[in-house]
Parts: structure tokens; C-alpha cells; sequence
């Protein structure tokens, strides 16, 4: 999670130590209103990232989704549509939520398009909503409702 290349994507606050890493993910787990899961290879061999659900709200059946694929070399593969589906029926159809929401940096045109495969609909745009590489960007607000 100290890599620019990979956190310049993502609104999160950087760098971190491992410690820390470790135990943000011991606290996902207590989490009443999130949940994350792991992104691996097809053969189950390779972590190469995470996908969750954040700010569940049951009821208005809402949630926001994330997704980080940390080894780039998997970047491009399909592993994270893969992974936003499998989420998306979950969140859909286990957990009963009727909309998700997802916010991309501006800049980030693969995670755009990323989002738009999967269903995801632009919203609407937050301007100037996030700080990366010393300038403030816009952030694109997506959605995906349950009976789309």
C-alpha cells in the first residue's frame, strides 16, 4: 500500500507501515458495516488483492464499493471484474442491498470503464473532492441499482 503507482487510485492515507496494514485488516473483521474479501489467482496461489463492501446500510439497503488489484502484474486480466461480480451478486442478492455506489478519481479512466462494465452507471461528479500528486482532482461517482 506504499506504492504511488498503485495509491494514487485509491482515496486512502499513505504510506503506512506494515504494523498498521496488519492491523487494519485484524479490524475488518469486527466490522459491522463493511466487509472485505481477498482477490486471488484462478488457482488460489496469489493474493493480488482486496474488494469490499464499506458503509453498509441496511436499511436503505446501500453500500459503497472498492476494489485494489496490488500487483500490477495482474492489472488488465479480468481479475477485478471477476471480483467486482462475485461482489455484486453478494451484496445483491445475499446481503439483499438494492444499490451500490463507487467513486473513481477522475484520472483513473481504467477504473471508469472498469466500473461501466460491471453495470455501474456515471452519477454524477464531486469536484475537486480529493488531493493526489500535490493538486486537487474530481472524483466520478457511479451507481449500480439491483434491478439493472
Amino acid at each position: 500500500m506504499n506504492d504511488p503507482e498503485i495509491t494514487q487510485f485509491l482515496i486512502v492515507d499513505i504510506p503506512t507501515s506494515r504494523d498498521e496494514e496488519e492491523a487494519w485488516f485484524d479490524k475488518q473483521k469486527d466490522r459491522a458495516n463493511g466487509k472485505i474479501f481477498a482477490i486471488v489467482t484462478l488457482d488460489g496461489n496469489r493474493h493480488i488483492g482486496n474488494i469490499g463492501l464499506h458503509t453498509i446500510d441496511h436499511k436503505h439497503g446501500t453500500a459503497t464499493t472498492g476494489t485494489v488489484i496490488g500487483e500490477k502484474d495482474y492489472w488488465g486480466k479480468g481479475y477485478g471484474t471477476d471480483a467486482k461480480m462475485v461482489l455484486m451478486n453478494y451484496a445483491f442478492n445475499v446481503l439483499n442491498l438494492r444499490r451500490l455506489t463507487s467513486e473513481v478519481i477522475a484520472f483513473n479512466g481504467r477504473s471508469a470503464n472498469y466500473a461501466q462494465k460491471c453495470g455501474y452507471v456515471l452519477e454524477g461528479t464531486l469536484r475537486q473532492h480529493v488531493y493526489v500528486n500535490g493538486a486537487y482532482h474530481d472524483a466520478f461517482v457511479f451507481g449500480a441499482l439491483k434491478e439493472e
